[in-house]
């Protein structure tokens, strides 16, 4: 899990919401965490949704989420949350979120081929991070590129998961005689 320094405070951060095909970004999105032994504890504020950061199916419960496994021993996280203000179409929210200490990154979706990934990546504001600084290291610096079969960048939802760039949206292009190129 993250370091002893970091396992028992509380830490702010700052970043960047974008779509993960294009790279451009949403806007910018924040956080406060506290980790311990048992998990993790906080809010994120994520492409307009307010996500709490514990169990009891993410509702007001105040134990810690604890991580679905681990990748070079960082704890990773990824669950669904049925709130009302998440569920959409019937389908619930869905968060990934890969702790590194010093910067957590991610993404939120929902089931189903409707849905692209709306992805993010803070970091913690008191190494100096800033969402500026984050976005720069975006492609194109979050102004996003062109992927292959679209005419243009096509524009992020000012809130919420992206649904332009899902696959289904990429078919229904196809099938109304899209460029493919």
């Amino acid at each position: 899990m993250a370091n002893a320094e970091a396992s028992s405070m509380e830490q702010s951060f700052v970043g960047v919401s974008y779509d993960t095909l294009t790279h451009a970004t949403q806007g910018s999105c924040e956080g406060t965490v506290t980790r311990s032994s048992e998990g993790i504890q906080g809010n994120l504020e994520i492409g307009g949704f307010t996500i709490p950061l514990s169990s009891s199916d993410l509702s007001s419960g105040s134990d810690p989420l604890e991580p679905n496994k681990l990748e070079n021993g960082w704890p990773v996280y990824w669950f669904q949350s049925r709130r009302p203000e998440h569920v959409s179409d019937g389908r619930a929210l869905e968060i990934e979120l890969n702790d590194r200490g010093d910067g957590l990154a991610g993404y939120l979706t929902r089931s189903g081929s409707d849905y692209a990934k709306l992805g993010f990546t803070l970091g913690a504001v008191g190494t100096g991070a800033t969402a500026e600084e984050i976005k720069g290291g975006l492609q194109n610096e979050g102004k996003g590129v062109s992927p292959p079969g679209y005419d243009g960048i096509p524009p992020v939802p000012d809130t919420g998961v992206p649904q332009n760039t899902s696959a289904a949206a990429y078919i229904e292009d196809r099938r109304n005689g899209g460029d493919d190129t």
